[in-house]
């Protein structure tokens, strides 16, 4: 038997739930904080749907934009996703150890 037989590794499950919703709110926060454009015509990227209304070019902008907040949304929201899972679980083990 050698030493790797001894350790097993331990398997989280995914909380896709929490991941969304963390990604949900690291999606969203970008739309609303911050400005774009220059000094003068300054707005919250959430403002370019208003603009859409009247200028349907501005629609790839907003897809763009959209990717560009949704990717690194999803990969920091899983890694906080499993941090959270982490010390949830850790937490766990050990009221059950305790008891």
């Amino acid at each position: 038997m050698t030493h790797l037989d001894d350790m097993a590794l331990k398997r989280f499950k995914t909380n896709r739930r929490l991941w969304f919703a963390v990604s949900l709110v690291l999606f969203l926060l970008p739309w609303f904080v911050g400005y774009i454009g220059k000094s003068a015509d300054e707005m919250h990227a959430a403002g370019l749907f208003i603009v859409a209304i009247h200028h349907p070019e501005v629609i790839f902008l907003i897809f763009g934009l959209a990717l560009m907040f949704a990717i690194p949304a999803l990969a920091v929201g899983w890694v906080i996703h499993c941090l959270i899972v982490l010390v949830v679980d850790f937490i766990r083990e050990r009221t059950r150890n305790a008891v």
